[in-house]
């Protein structure tokens, strides 16, 4: 007998079904069933970043807030059916698990070789209760306190800051002794920032609060809306530090989310039809001037460095923008 269109859409349908209940095996890196299981489990991802950055420090300190939307299951389908399945699920719960239908959170940290007691988690909670997780091959799995819906998982962090080989990279002028430091996480490097869904199908918004060193200037994705000052009254004299609160960005890949500190000369051409801002050195600010006549360098390097300046939005939006599309 020949099937109709109609039962093979229901058996594609119930095929896809089992295979996003059934846990993905846990490998080093992002495997295509791990992805695949993600894309059709997770949805409306959201990280608030709050990072502090000093000058010469060894390691990028910070907090991350992880919003996701976990999808329902039915259960695991490897228990089996019935009552006796239900007994089967119920005995495997981790520790803090109430529902055997509810699927895990599994997140990508890896730690760059030969510096990894520089990465660190602590004070983690989901859900706004503290909870233990698994470190398996590259990942963190978090199954306590979490729900079917809408998850927050909270942690503090650390991770390195080397002048090479690494996501976070420390750059000093030759020219005069001036410290900068960036983020490059393409391809899939932002998991030895912090742990995160490094893969670039689950696009998600970022909220970046920074504090540099004194002095630094910030950028970033989006626009900076705030600057927030806070003094320690610990450290004698009293020590002023300010924090730049950048917009949630559209939603992103990961290795599109960028952010620059430094002691850099600030451009702006607001002669040309599309307004930019350009962020440089101090010590190549006079070459692109081309002895101080800023007109048609910065304009010309606007247009040809889309990634960097657009519209004054900030570091990287153009690149963010093309990835939305």
């Amino acid at each position: 007998m020949t099937l109709k269109f109609p039962s093979i859409a229901l058996l594609l349908m119930a095929s896809i079904s089992t295979f996003s209940q059934e846990l993905p095996p846990i490998e080093n890196g992002v495997s295509q069933k791990l992805a695949i299981w993600r894309a059709a489990n997770y949805s409306d991802i959201r990280y608030k970043l709050n990072l502090t950055i000093e000058k010469k420090a060894p390691t990028l300190k910070g907090s991350i807030e992880i919003s996701v939307n976990v999808s329902e299951t039915g259960g695991n389908p490897r228990a089996g059916k019935g009552a006796k399945a239900a007994e089967n699920r119920q005995s495997e719960l981790p520790r803090g698990r109430t529902d055997a239908s509810t699927l895990p959170i599994i997140l990508d940290w890896r730690k760059i070789k030969g510096h990894e007691n520089l990465s660190k988690i602590s004070n983690v909670s989901v859900n706004g209760k503290t909870a233990k997780f698994e470190e398996i091959n590259e990942h963190l799995i978090f199954s306590e306190n979490v729900k079917t819906g809408e998850n927050v998982i909270k942690f503090d962090f650390e991770s390195p800051i080397l002048t090479s080989r690494s996501a976070i990279t420390r750059y000093i002028d030759k020219e005069d002794a001036s410290e900068y430091i960036y983020s490059l996480f393409v391809p899939s490097d932002a998991s030895t920032a912090f742990p995160i869904f490094d893969q670039p199908d689950l696009k998600a918004r970022f909220q970046l609060n920074l504090t540099p060193w004194a002095m630094a200037k910030v950028v970033s994705n989006s626009q900076s809306r705030l600057v927030s000052h806070s003094t320690s009254f610990r450290e004698r004299p009293p020590v002023t530090s300010s924090t730049v609160v950048f917009e949630e960005t559209k939603p992103i890949s990961t290795y599109v989310f960028a952010f620059a500190v430094g002691d850099f000369a600030e451009i702006e051409d607001s002669k040309s039809t599309t307004p930019s801002r350009l962020y440089v050195r101090k010590s190549q600010a006079k070459k692109l001037l081309n002895g101080g006549s800023a007109d048609i360098p910065v304009r010309t390097f606007a247009k040809q460095t889309k990634t960097v300046v657009s519209n004054s939005r900030g570091f990287a939006q153009g690149a963010a923008d093309r990835d939305v599309r």
